[in-house]
């Protein structure tokens, strides 16, 4: 007894009223979507696809390194054009699939991942405008190598918490721009 089965569609949610600590300093918008709840009380399943209108990420360690790195302040804050994923969240379980931010003219990120109470695995692709990455010697030649759809593309994984995300990609950047100045210097330079 005590079964729930419900279809709700949420519109025009203030992301604030989901979000805690930190990342409500993160991440603003509003949000819709269609969400199936299931299951007894106690042992609710959450499921559906959520939109984020008028979305900005702001205020994210990552953002500000590449910012730094590629001398364009608008990876401080991105202003999404489009952002949605599909979502299950069970017990301290949060999957997302089919995850897509863009910030047009910019970046592109898709992929998945898991938060299993504050530990977080993500595999993302990450894709930014041919020219973006110019003041990172290397990093369209060595890291960002894959050119779809108007985006040069990367994978990324993320990993660590909630509280401290670690991503793979500010290592690969930083030893691409080494390699690639080496690479440029004249011949016999190392040698000698």
């Amino acid at each position: 007894p005590g079964r729930f089965d419900l279809e709700l569609e949420l519109s025009a949610i203030n992301v604030d009223e989901l979000l805690q600590g930190e990342w409500r300093d993160r991440l603003a918008g509003t949000i819709h979507g269609p969400i199936r709840i299931t299951g007894a009380p106690g042992a609710l399943v959450y499921e559906g696809t959520m939109h984020l209108d008028e979305g900005v990420v702001a205020a994210m360690p990552v953002l500000k390194r590449i910012a730094q790195y590629t001398r364009s302040e608008r990876f401080e804050r991105l202003v999404l054009n489009q952002a949605k994923t599909d979502f299950k969240r069970e017990g301290d379980r949060l999957e997302l699939r089919n995850l897509i931010l863009q910030s047009d003219g910019l970046v592109r990120v898709e992929g998945q991942a898991d938060l299993v109470g504050d530990q977080l695995a993500g595999d993302f692709r990450i894709g930014v405008t041919p020219g973006t990455m110019r003041w990172i010697p290397g990093a369209e030649r060595l890291v960002f190598t894959e050119d779809r759809e108007g985006f040069l593309w990367t994978p990324m994984k993320l990993t660590g918490t909630l509280a401290a995300p670690k991503e793979d990609l500010s290592a690969r950047l930083i030893a691409a721009a080494g390699e690639a100045v080496i690479s440029e210097l004249p011949t016999g330079v190392l040698d000698a």
